[in-house]
């Protein structure tokens, strides 16, 4: 079918029809680059007609699934402009790598009627599910902060259920935020960095935020026009700064970095097997998004007006060069039990020595330390942790990446740029 023939086929067929159509074609990984590349321009004017009916809804839950990060689900307003809606399409989300290989940066987000991000109240006696949320709001912030498209109208709910209600949750202390934060002022805040939205609105139950001061701020900072860290304030004057959003951003990474080293339970368990696991994406001392993100903060400390004080900075070099050390005797590969091979047939083995440069694998962590007596990595603290090290450090092969990584700290550390 030629390509001029595609706007007014589909515009000739009844409207529950074309619904239909665009249920079936609107979110397909493909959809956007077609529509960029090969349909002409008549044909887009027909496809975005649609995109202003419809709403997609992100359903973030705080219990850690492994490949399991968010549900997303479209619908559309009824042809008669009423709030029914039509029945939609689902699409269960891995990570943040899996929405963008299936396109979700590039929609039409500024045509959308809403998009609408429900996020479930964590259990207040498991304090990671706040940790567990945080991480999976600010991956989903990142995704639309990078996407093609500006976005016109964002609603965030914050949702309770009947396991869990955001009225139960505690407050957070810490020794590096340095002021009590509650807990929905945590989750919210993964959406700072956040802009040129043309409408926002937050939703939470009325006794978190009685003077709604918080809720208009952050609707007021999504409003914000111009990328984020363009909004600075050179004489103080300006309400917000992004320097200092950025600033206090850091701040929370590394202190749930800090606490998640020796908090217990299952989320905790399995949020330390997933941060193991990612370290690297590609071999052992390769390419690290996690390193990266380290280095750009620790780079950031000489610059700040304020910057941590000796002992945490110490404390954040110390326990991420220990950090390093626990990863280097969990990884898989280089674990000593006779059944290491036949686990893991790409490693070799010989002599008591393992190749543990070999390609990094998040699967393999999972394989190991998900399954049987494993139920993912336990407390830095615990009994199951140090008698793990013992049998597992693999001293020689360790050693050879523990010296250059203290190393690259003290650069990190040392930078003048």
């Amino acid at each position: 079918m030629a390509h001029g023939c595609i706007a007014a086929r589909l515009a000739s067929l009844p409207v529950e029809i074309r619904y239909l159509v665009w249920e079936f074609f609107a979110m397909k990984p493909s959809f956007a680059f077609v529509l960029g590349h090969f349909c002409t321009d008549k044909d887009k004017k027909v496809f975005l007609l649609e995109y202003d009916k419809m709403i997609l809804q992100f359903q973030i839950s705080p219990i850690y699934q492994h490949k399991s990060w968010c549900s997303v689900e479209s619908s559309i307003i009824g042809g008669d402009s009423t709030v029914k809606r039509k029945g939609g399409a689902e699409w269960p989300l891995q990570d943040l790598d899996d929405a963008m290989r299936r396109g979700f940066h590039k929609l039409h987000y500024q045509k959308m009627k809403k998009i609408q991000i429900d996020v479930g109240a964590p259990d207040h006696s498991d304090l990671v599910q706040v940790f567990c949320l945080y991480k999976k709001c600010v991956d989903l912030a990142t995704m639309l902060e990078n996407a093609e498209n500006d976005l016109l109208n964002i609603e965030i709910n914050l949702l309770d259920s009947e396991q869990a209600r955001w009225t139960w949750n505690r407050r957070l202390q810490s020794s590096i935020i340095q002021h009590p934060i509650e807990v929905y002022e945590l989750v919210l805040s993964a959406f700072s960095r956040l802009r040129n939205v043309k409408s926002a609105k937050f939703r939470v139950p009325v006794q978190l935020d009685p003077s709604n001061h918080l809720i208009e701020n952050m609707e007021a900072m999504l409003e914000l026009e111009g990328p984020f860290g363009t909004n600075v304030a050179p004489d103080g004057d300006e309400e917000w700064d992004d320097r200092d959003i950025q600033t206090e951003r850091d701040l929370v990474f590394m202190n749930i970095d800090l606490e998640l080293d020796f908090l217990h339970g299952h989320t905790a368990n399995m949020m330390r097997l997933d941060r193991f696991s990612f370290w690297y994406t590609d071999k052992v001392g390769g390419e690290s998004e996690y390193e990266r993100e380290y280095e750009r903060i620790i780079k950031s400390w000489k610059h700040l007006p304020e910057p941590p004080d000796q002992f945490v900075q110490l404390t954040v070099l110390e326990r991420l060069q220990w950090r390093h050390g626990a990863m280097m005797a969990f990884d898989p590969r280089a674990r000593f039990r006779p059944s290491a091979q036949e686990r893991h047939p790409s490693v070799q083995i010989t002599s008591n020595t393992v190749d543990v440069t070999s390609i990094w694998n998040p699967d393999d962590w999972y394989s190991t330390y998900h399954c049987g007596d494993w139920h993912g990595i336990p407390s830095f603290g615990s009994v199951s942790f140090l008698y793990c090290i013992l049998l597992s450090w693999n001293a020689e092969a360790c050693r050879q990446y523990h010296v250059p990584f203290w190393e690259k700290l003290r650069e990190w550390l040392s930078d003048d740029t």
